[in-house]
């Protein structure tokens, strides 16, 4: 499952900052703005999620995909669940405006 995404700033990959209460992130690494979501599941779920993400949240979020690489980031407190083998992550899509 995936949550709705959120707005976040990142300086040099490093700090976050959220940017308002909406269920949205932007991300500015290297001159490079990011969509990013919210992924909580396990390893068999993460596909569909990010084809929900790509294919769903950004066209309608008035940005599409830019051609550079996809992130994945896994936050210091990373764990994986014993018993379901969910854990959780963003899911972070280079965009530009529509």
């Amino acid at each position: 499952m995936w949550s709705r995404p959120l707005l976040f700033q990142i300086f040099l990959g490093l700090a976050f900052r959220r940017a308002n209460r909406s269920f949205r992130f932007r991300i500015a690494a290297n001159g490079r703005r990011y969509a990013c979501a919210r992924f909580t599941g396990t390893a068999a779920e993460i596909h569909s999620a990010w084809m929900r993400f790509i294919g769903e949240w950004i066209p309608d979020s008035g940005y599409q995909c830019e051609n550079h690489p996809a992130i994945e980031l896994y936050e210091p407190d990373f764990t994986v669940d014993p018993k379901t083998g969910a854990f959780s992550c963003l899911l972070c899509m280079p965009v530009r405006p529509q």
